[in-house]
């Protein structure tokens, strides 16, 4: 799903608003950037110009139910390479924070992923369930149609019919 002819101002402000949300969470628990053009990373907890920080959403913005697009449990606050890695789902991240990495992503990004793991603290009962439908999308995980209808039923934000339109992008 792409924003509508029109809308793009409206796309780009809810994009930079979802951006700020997860700047701030980071904020909470790494502690705010000296200096306000930067922002720390979910991942490593380093600072990067924030034009260069991503608003990865896990279950794709393309592809999830409209509550769970600016929802800040369905991102991550990534840097632009992590963020490619991500999103196309050369990478997912299991329950406990680890890396899960697919044999196409390049050997330094494997090498430094083995040994990475997002703070607890980050991987709360939500994100996990989106962190959960991402690996599934992704062949990191398999589970049964009425599995995957379960686990998107058990979003509080999510309406019946969408789980019958999501569903079905997953054949």
């Amino acid at each position: 799903r792409s924003p509508s002819r029109g809308l793009g101002d409206v796309y780009k402000r809810q994009q930079q608003n979802y951006r700020d949300l997860l700047i701030l969470e980071n904020d909470k628990f790494y502690g705010k950037s000296e200096n306000s053009t930067r922002a720390r990373d979910t991942v490593y907890g380093k600072e990067f110009s924030k034009r260069k920080m991503i608003a990865s959403h896990i279950f794709p913005y393309r592809s999830c139910h409209r509550k769970a697009e600016y929802d800040p449990n369905n991102g991550l606050l990534l840097g632009e390479d992590l963020d490619y890695w991500f999103d196309n789902g050369s990478i997912g991240i299991d329950d406990e924070g680890r890396f899960l990495v697919k044999e196409n992503v390049d050997e330094r990004w494997k090498e430094d992923l083995k040994n990475t793991q997002i703070n607890k603290h980050f991987l709360n009962q939500d994100r996990k369930k989106y962190l959960k439908v991402h690996r599934v999308m992704h062949g990191f995980e398999t589970i049964s149609e009425d599995q995957l209808r379960e686990l998107l039923l058990s979003f509080n934000n999510i309406e019946t019919a969408e789980v019958e339109i999501i569903l079905s992008s997953f054949d």
